[in-house]
Formats: structure tokens, sequence, C-alpha cells
């Protein structure tokens, strides 16, 4: 989409991770609202994992040179501080800081690389995603996970069934070990309903993150699917703004490449390669320190793996 001009301008994306590093180039000018919902600590990215994401979404590049960019460029951003600098958070700040992306700011796409055990889809975090999903028409982009390859392992929120969950391929479209695999627990519901790649992303690096130099780092991890998918959306909603998320949904899923080779349960329908050429009028894939889950005791963790 990027040859016809379009850049995700107007969109607006929520980062709801571990924050942002606020003077980092490539994303001068993206920002448009940051809120921490982290108690005593600010929107500064001490980890490093939300300011790679939302570079994959909107980064412009800037630090080297235009060709890091982000898949949307031209997309605003919205970051939302939900864990802490150790990557780790209270379910109460998650659902915090989706009320806040939806309803205060009003994103139309909301990505979060994070998530916490595997579950049915009825569990709090999943019910809110369905409930502000409905009430908003805004699309929550999340990671499946980092628990595979065992089945039935895509955790919360992604379990959601408004929720696009996502699951990582390598560079040769196969299924990353890590990525958690569907179906989903209890009602064996296809999850996640698409992969982006997910293995040995480069993005940019906050200068506050424990490892690595310079203004870019490598990460692996569901974490790094998830911003491709998210990118992808903006796009999508640039050129259908008048398209739900479910819309925007069924839109990225029907016209991802198929993975005949991995059908579901196993992992995915399909792998989204490239921004989706224009549909017809009718109609509408590169995060934890751990592993996605964590909580009977109600705490979240990023998706990553780096």
């Amino acid at each position: 989409m990027w040859e016809f001009g379009n850049t995700g301008e107007g969109v607006d994306v929520a980062v709801l991770d571990s924050g942002i590093d606020t003077a980092h180039p490539d994303l001068a000018g993206r920002v448009a609202q940051a809120e921490t919902f982290v108690p005593d600590q600010t929107v500064e990215d001490g980890q490093g994992h939300g300011t790679h994401v939302a570079s994959t979404i909107a980064g412009t590049g800037a630090a080297s040179g235009g060709k890091e960019r982000g898949v949307a460029p031209g997309a605003r951003l919205h970051v939302g501080k939900v864990l802490d600098n150790a990557g780790e958070g209270q379910e109460s700040w998650v659902l915090a800081g989706m009320e806040w992306a939806a309803r205060t700011e009003r994103a139309k796409i909301i990505s979060m690389s994070l998530g916490a055990q595997a579950t049915d889809g009825t569990d709090p975090l999943s019910a809110a995603v369905n409930q502000l999903s409905a009430e908003t028409g805004a699309l929550f982009v999340v990671a499946a996970g980092n628990s595979g390859p065992t089945a039935f392992t895509v955790g919360t929120p992604a379990a959601a069934d408004a929720a696009l969950a996502v699951g990582a391929v390598d560079g040769a479209d196969q299924p990353a070990d890590f990525s958690s695999r569907g179906p989903r627990a209890g009602d064996r519901g296809l999850k996640p309903e698409i992969t982006a790649p997910g293995v040995d992303i480069l993005a940019a690096r906050s200068q506050y993150a424990a490892e690595g130099d310079g203004f870019y780092q490598t990460m692996s991890g569901t974490s790094m699917a998830t911003p491709h998918v998210a990118g992808a959306a903006a796009l999508l909603a640039a050129q259908h703004p008048d398209w739900t998320g479910a819309q925007l949904k069924d839109a990225l899923v029907s016209t991802a490449k198929p993975t005949p080779d991995h059908s579901p349960p196993r992992p995915a329908a399909g792998v989204w390669t490239s921004p989706p050429p224009a549909p017809p009028p009718c109609s509408p894939r590169r995060a934890r320190s751990p592993a996605t889950g964590r909580t009977p005791s109600k705490r979240a963790r990023r998706a990553p793996r780096t």
C-alpha cells in the first residue's frame, strides 16, 4: 500500500505495553498521547519491549535513514504503559489501559503484546476485549503467547472471541517453535487466527534497555508478530475509515496467505505477508522476556521471548 501513498495516516493506534522511549528518533512526532497505569513509574520504557513494538507499527526509521520504518509510519500512536520496567503488570493495570485506549483515546486499533495463562476466552481480560470491541468498534490485536509448541496454549486476552490473536513464523513462513498453538482451551475454538514474522525482528531500542546498544535491537516472540498485524490493520483502516474492528479482522484473516501445511488448529489460518491489496467494494506478520503466562495471581506479562 505504500506505493499508493497509504501509510496509515490519520489512524489512531494504541500500544499497551511497557511504555516508550520518548526521545527515540524513530518515534519523534508519532506519539499523540502517552499515559502510565503503573504506580510510581513514568511512561519511559525501562525494559525496551514497548519501544520495539511501537516502532514496528509506526516508526519513521529516522535513525536509519528511513530504512527501519514501521508498517504504518503515518499512524498516530497512543501509548499506555501497563507493564512495569520488569515487563510484568497487574490485571487491573491492563484493564485500565484497555478502557483508556478504547474509550478515552478512541483508538481504532489496540495492539497488545502481552498476556497471561491460556483460557477458554471467558476470563475477565477476554470479556473486556469482547465488551470494548462491541461498544467502541475497536480492533484488539493480541499476541497469542510463547508457550508453544504445545496445543491449547493461547493465552488471555488473545483467547477472546473478538481479539485477533497473532502467532509467529520465521523467515520461511514456518511456525516458530515458541509460538503458542491452538485450538482455544475449552471449546476448541480457532486461535490464533493469523500469523506474522516474529523471529529476529529488528526495531527501535529504548535507551533504557539493559541489553544491546545503539538505536536498534533484535527481538523474537509473538509480541514481535503482533505489531506487524496491528500496522497492517492501520493501513486497512486508513483505506476504509468506515469499517468496524470486526470488519478489519475479517478482511485481514480472509486475505492472509494460506498455510495449507499447517492448517487449523495447529497454528493459524494463514500468514500475513504484506499489506493486503485493495479489496473489492463488498469486502475487505516481527515479546516476552519470559513467556506468556503467569497468573492465577492476576499478573500479566508481555508475550515476548527476547
